[in-house]
């Protein structure tokens, strides 16, 4: 027997505030319908299959995006798209829904189009809905949210803005690598992060106050995080990395998981005439970090 759900389809990237009020809003529906609200959470972006160089960085790894649906209290259902479900006509998606979902309501954008036969008019899709036995409403407009923004804000160093959009500050997830060890020698160790998934986006090259969550420690520690090409200290050409450093912390955490929350910008990543520069410029960033820690 079907649990039977009232669902919405997107890629959620972000889970932010504007998807959060979708997410809501279908609560609410699913509640008037006595249906069970679920969301089905593209795992793979459609144009990874569609036309890969467009594929946007993300805002959140599929794992991250199921788990804030989650705690939104909405059922994610993870929806691998691939070519097979790229070639099912909008009908034959609304169907597969169906049988295998028990989706008696279906919730979409007022701009969402799916299906290989792309409808034309919200209207085409109620029909349809109506044929199939789902009930298909409207999703609320979402004016002034949108995780292209939230992109334009990270990619700018704007983590500030960004966070007032995702409702959250922004997070970065992954292990503990080895680097060069430069930070040790002048003081300032650091743990250089590799992501957890390709094509995470990494904000603009600069230093932020962060705060860093280790695997195995209950609580955040306040940090300062410097992504860029460590212009002082690194030959020309050398790739970015994400190097943070933890006042007074000492313990050995490579290969760790850890997860840095971006607070707010510090400065540019810039370039020192000295390695006395740049420590005392560290010093003070550490402190600055610390000041704007919550």
């Amino acid at each position: 027997m079907h649990r039977h759900r009232f669902a919405t389809i997107g890629n959620f990237d972000g889970v932010h505030a504007g998807h959060r009020h979708l997410l809501r809003e279908l609560k609410r529906k699913a509640r008037a319908c006595g249906l069970n609200p679920a969301a089905f959470v593209l795992t793979t972006h459609p144009l990874s299959v569609i036309a890969p160089e467009r594929v946007p960085p993300r805002l959140s790894s599929s794992a991250r995006r199921l788990a804030l649906v989650e705690a939104e209290g909405v059922e994610a259902i993870p929806l691998h798209f691939d070519e097979q479900i790229r070639s099912l006509t909008s009908k034959e998606f609304m169907a597969k829904i169906a049988d295998e979902f028990g989706v008696k309501g279906l919730m979409i954008g007022y701009d969402h189009k799916f299906g290989s036969d792309r409808l034309s008019t919200f209207a085409d899709y109620v029909r349809q809905g109506e044929e199939l036995g789902i009930h298909v409403t409207e999703a609320p407009e979402l004016h002034g949210h949108s995780s292209s923004a939230i992109r334009k804000a990270l990619l700018r160093g704007d983590v500030s803005a960004a966070a007032e959009m995702l409702g959250y500050h922004y997070r970065l997830s992954g292990r503990v690598v080895h680097g060069m060890h430069l930070g040790t020698r002048i003081g300032f160790p650091t743990a250089n992060m590799q992501p957890e998934e390709a094509g995470m986006l990494i904000p603009a090259n600069g230093v932020y106050a962060t705060t860093v969550r280790i695997e195995g420690h209950s609580e955040p520690l306040p940090a300062v995080t410097n992504i860029g090409v460590r212009p002082t200290v690194a030959t020309e050409g050398a790739p970015r990395s994400i190097e943070t450093h933890i006042p007074g912390f000492t313990e050995d955490i490579y290969d760790r998981p850890i997860s840095l929350d971006f607070i707010d910008r510090i400065r540019d990543e810039q370039r020192f005439s000295s390695l006395e520069e740049l420590k005392q410029q560290l010093a003070r960033d550490v402190a600055e970090a610390i000041t704007r820690n919550p």
